[in-house]
């Protein structure tokens, strides 16, 4: 009996956790998989903010050395710019149907949903503070 009842509410758990929307933090990198990438940026033609989402592997040096600029810049665009992680290990179908083939490469998804793949390899926070300024705000 009391086995019945904990697989009951384990499977109502996963059924809920399963349906929840992604909660997006300003101010900070977010960790997305292929669900949330689809939800939030295929699903949803338009966003209030654009976004930055950073293509990455655990085993990248480049991606690691730029990891600290990203974290910087998320909180100087808090508010402005919504940052996202996407890794390598997890989402590897995802990420070669969007044609990633190097690392680190950023995904500029601008309001009106249009995708920019930016996949120059490492960057400082002044070099990415400039591009985001001419990608997302045309100066």
């Amino acid at each position: 009996m009391k086995r019945n009842l904990i697989i009951v509410c384990l499977m109502a758990l996963i059924a809920i956790t399963g349906n929840a929307k992604t909660t997006v933090i300003s101010g900070v990198i977010n960790t997305i998989h292929t669900d949330d990438f689809m939800s939030l940026f295929v699903e949803n033609k338009t966003h209030d903010r654009p976004a930055v989402i950073d293509v990455s592997a655990e085993w990248c040096g480049w991606c690691k050395r730029m990891h600290p600029h990203l974290e910087t810049l998320a909180k100087k665009y808090s508010g402005q710019i919504d940052f996202f992680q996407l890794n390598y290990e997890t989402d590897l179908d995802l990420i070669h149907e969007l044609g990633v083939t190097s690392y680190p490469t950023l995904i500029y998804i601008k309001t009106d949903g249009s995708m920019v793949v930016d996949s120059d390899g490492y960057r400082t926070a002044e070099v990415l503070d400039a591009t985001f300024q001419e990608v997302f705000f045309n100066r």
